[in-house]
């Protein structure tokens, strides 16, 4: 076939480009070169009656010449051709339809955002910005918060951290250089006093107050020479008859972008609502809403972008947050079932005296939390359905052992198993700290123990990325032959040059930190299925565990060994930071060590946060 020549695309590639050209908002980009030459294409080999009338009611301008609405009915009645069923509006093939007789399109929540009255021109791109291209886009674009005209402050009552909303008048209103840059700064006042308010790298405010307009201006109190300010705080015209028949006494907030003004949003936002808010579907159903005390999707909505109350936002909040993930907790559901389908695990039996011996070995005695972690694990183990566990405890709190005895268990199976962890730091901690628990002798990459607990000698390899290459195909040759029972290591054990001989047992460190097609590649090591846990130091909710880790069964060590203290954290506010610093200074006097992490290495334009340098 020519090069410059393109293949033919079948029935169902085509109906997935005008699904994905739908949800683009007609844009005509759905593919290179636009949907005219891949429809040349298509006819071309496809030269069915039904499809044929279809493209040919485009006439000789084609796709391009077409309105927004005149495509979205065009793509419909395409879709409905490829399905074998009628279309809706048939039209000679050739002929150009006129377009005084095409019927205005029914609401449809995938139809174009350009659909609102007045969205076009200069602020279509602007809405682009924000990800929003049709009108269900629209509905989704929710406030960042609301100004709660009811609870207005004046001057004179400002406290100083608090995020409050004022109405004052305009004193004055200029550009100024603020920092490297300039800004506005503008001075209001009321009854009470006086304030000044800034704007960072921003002078459109400045030249659209006027001076006496009133104005509505909400955020953070500062203070500046000992007087509230605001910095680069929310504001809006103060337009009661306009805000108060739009919005209630709650004005809605959004995400901007340049150019793109509060009210425009709000604006369109309300035309969205008004016009197509009742063609969402309702995905719940009523009992459920009512057992659940839910609102109803539509509702939600509207009374997230226009609360009545801060009550109903708040309901409305909780309900399209269940709506967002719900869908990911089937999912993981889903995933779950999947895995433990996929095919049958070998049970990993332990003996009673072999766990007794293993545990006796230890210099220490584990705790009640490490105990039942470890009874849940083995009871996982000795099931021939593959194990899918996570296991959370803070730094120190003994999740290795746990992990170890397990590894004790596979081995005496005759299974090999394997740990891995995302850093070669992390990699060689393991490594180091399983030697010590099953006191091997070796180098830097093999090491070999004979507990007395186990009737078989233990060997344990480490293998990284770092590793020299004559270094690392040794190991993986002894993994290969089944000469190594343990293996530690990185990314490196998912490589496909790495194979193993009879894998039962995965272990995956600081799981997080790996994504989902890594694991699948660590469990796609063995013919049959493996048991997987996971293990994290990071203090996971159990409201999101339950919603992030669904597919996971979880075991939680929340008891500290003896002799190590709890890992205490506290949040000191900017205006403390004085009082932060002594007290570091304080623990350095003592002979005790402290960091001071920042964000960022070097100072940067574009991010407002502190940098190690300079701090330093």
């Amino acid at each position: 076939m020519n090069p410059t020549q393109r293949a033919t695309p079948t029935d169902g590639q085509l109906r997935k480009i005008l699904e994905y050209e739908r949800r683009r908002g007609f844009k005509d980009e759905a593919v290179a070169g636009g949907l005219d030459r891949l429809l040349e294409n298509y006819l071309a080999g496809n030269p069915s009656s039904v499809t044929a009338e279809a493209i040919g009611g485009l006439g000789e301008g084609g796709y391009r010449q077409l309105a927004m609405h005149e495509r979205n009915s065009w793509l419909e009645d395409m879709l409905l051709a490829l399905e074998g069923r009628p279309t809706r509006t048939p039209t000679r093939p050739g002929a150009r339809p006129r377009r005084a007789a095409q019927p205005a399109p029914p609401p449809n929540l995938d139809a174009p955002v350009t659909v609102l009255k007045g969205l076009k021109g200069r602020a279509q791109p602007l809405f682009e910005k924000l990800d929003v291209h049709t009108v269900r886009d629209m509905l989704f674009l929710f406030p960042r918060r609301h100004i709660d005209y009811s609870n207005l402050r004046s001057i004179g009552e400002l406290t100083p951290g608090e995020h409050e909303t004022i109405r004052a008048t305009v004193w004055s209103a200029n550009e100024r250089r603020l920092g490297a840059k300039k800004g506005s700064e503008v001075t209001v006042g009321d009854d009470t006093g006086m304030m000044k308010v800034v704007w960072f790298r921003n002078t459109s405010v400045a030249r659209q107050l006027r001076v006496n307009s009133e104005v509505l201006l909400s955020g953070k109190v500062g203070l500046y020479k000992g007087r509230p300010t605001f910095q680069n705080p929310e504001w809006e015209i103060w337009d009661e008859k306009a805000e108060l028949t739009h919005a209630g006494r709650l004005l809605p907030v959004y995400p901007l972008t340049k150019n793109l003004h509060n009210r425009t949003v709000r604006r369109f936002t309300r035309l969205a609502i008004d016009g197509y808010l009742d063609k969402l579907p309702e995905t719940l159903p009523e009992p459920l809403r009512m057992r659940l005390n839910l609102m109803g999707l539509q509702e939600a909505v509207n009374q997230a972008h226009f609360p009545d109350s801060m009550e109903n936002q708040a309901k409305a909040i909780h309900r399209l947050a269940l709506e967002e993930l719900l869908p990911l907790q089937l999912s993981v559901l889903l995933r779950r079932r999947l895995w433990q389908e996929s095919g049958t695990a070998d049970p990993i039996h332990i003996e009673n005296s072999l766990r007794s011996g293993f545990l006796e070995a230890l210099p220490f005695t584990l705790t009640d939390a490490q105990q039942k972690a470890l009874d849940q694990l083995l009871a996982d183990l000795d099931r021939d359905i593959p194990m899918s566990r996570l296991l959370q405890g803070d730094v120190g709190s003994g999740k290795t052992v746990v992990a170890a005895c397990g590894l004790v268990a596979a081995v005496a199976c005759g299974r090999q198993a394997v740990m891995m962890a995302p850093t070669e730091v992390l990699a060689d901690q393991h490594f180091k700290t399983l030697k010590e628990i099953f006191d091997a002798q070796g180098d830097s990459t093999i090491a070999e123990a004979t507990p007395p607990y186990l009737q078989q000698p233990l060997r344990i390899a480490l293998l990284k990325g770092s590793m020299r290459a004559k270094e690392k195909a040794h190991v993986q040759e002894q993994i290969e032959a089944g000469k190594v029972d343990i293996v530690v290591g990185t990314h490196a054990l998912i490589q496909d040059s790495v194979g193993f001989a009879r894998l039962g047992f995965a272990i995956v460190d600081e799981q997080h930190r790996f994504g989902v097609m890594q694991r699948a590649a660590l469990r796609d090591k063995s013919e049959r299925s493996v048991h997987m846990l996971v293990m994290t130091a990071t203090p996971i909710p159990r409201s999101l565990y339950l919603t992030l880790y669904g597919d996971l069964d979880v075991s939680v060590i929340d008891e500290l060994p003896p002799g190590r203290k709890a890992i205490s954290t506290r949040w000191w506010p900017p205006e403390e930071r004085d009082s932060a610093y002594a007290f570091l200074r304080g623990q350095v006097e003592a002979g005790r060590q402290a960091f001071v992490i920042c964000p960022l290495v070097e100072a940067s334009k574009a991010l407002q946060a502190k940098a190690a340098i300079e701090e330093y």
